[in-house]
């Protein structure tokens, strides 16, 4: 099966997943910032339940609840960082622009610059492609590729720098070493050697269309030197940390 319809499929999921009223703390699964917030509100609301006719009570129940919230934190409990630079902000905002303008506008040229494609192309094919193989593979997917954002609202970016060696690590897992082409035939790569990253950020997607209301996280990465907009390796690494996450809860 195509890869880019493996990915739209996940991305269709994940809207199922996250698509709920203003309200729904259910972007958390699909979000490491929005998860970090959930927690705290979570932890909140539990002191607030537990909480009895002293404040000496309340305020032990409150510090119980913030240390084992931060002796059970993990990848998805990360908060955001300050970038490195006001330079490197304004880049990654140009970057989110750049692939919304080229999106908008099924710019290929512009695709290749700002959004992640690369990494589509190898995760089908088992290799990276030049520009016009690129363009060919975009057109032959451009319902995969090509997003509508008419009713999206677009977040403001977060970084997530620290976070970029268990993107790296994810890479070289023994989940990312096989890929299955348009033939069907399933060939072992090695994405690690291909890509690198080296920073990363997040921002948030709000769509809204006939009384729907949906939440996802798209990052840009620093990949190879270049920040791109990605969505394949984010929501991959996403959904293998949910269910990894569900995994340990049945244990």
């Amino acid at each position: 099966m195509k890869f880019t319809k493996v990915l739209a499929g996940m991305l269709s999921a994940a809207l199922l997943l996250t698509g709920c009223s203003e309200d729904s703390s259910s972007t958390a699964d699909s979000s490491k910032a929005d998860t970090t917030t959930t927690t705290t509100t979570e932890a909140t609301t539990t002191t607030t339940e537990a909480t009895t006719t002293t404040t000496e009570t309340t305020t032990t129940a409150e510090t119980t609840t913030t240390e084992e919230t931060d002796a059970g934190s993990d990848e998805g409990d990360m908060k955001p960082e300050e970038p490195a630079s006001a330079d490197e902000l304004a880049e990654v905002k140009d970057v989110i622009a750049g692939y919304l303008e080229a999106n908008n506008n099924k710019d290929y040229a512009a695709m290749i610059r700002y959004y992640d494609v690369q990494f589509n192309y190898f995760m089908e094919h088992g290799e990276t492609g030049s520009d016009p193989e690129l363009v060919q593979y975009m057109q032959d997917a451009e319902s995969e590729i090509f997003m509508d954002y008419s009713n999206a609202v677009f977040g403001e970016p977060q970084c997530y720098n620290s976070m970029a060696q268990e993107y790296n690590d994810f890479l070289a897992s023994d989940l990312m070493s096989e890929v299955e082409t348009e033939d069907g035939e399933t060939i072992e790569v090695s994405p690690e050697e291909e890509f690198k990253i080296e920073g990363v950020y997040v921002f948030n997607v709000k769509n809204e269309a006939a009384g729907f209301s949906s939440e996802m996280d798209y990052a840009v990465l620093k990949i190879n030197g270049k920040w791109q907009v990605d969505t394949a390796l984010t929501l991959l690494y996403t959904f293998v940390s949910i269910f990894e996450g569900m995994g340990d809860l049945t244990e």
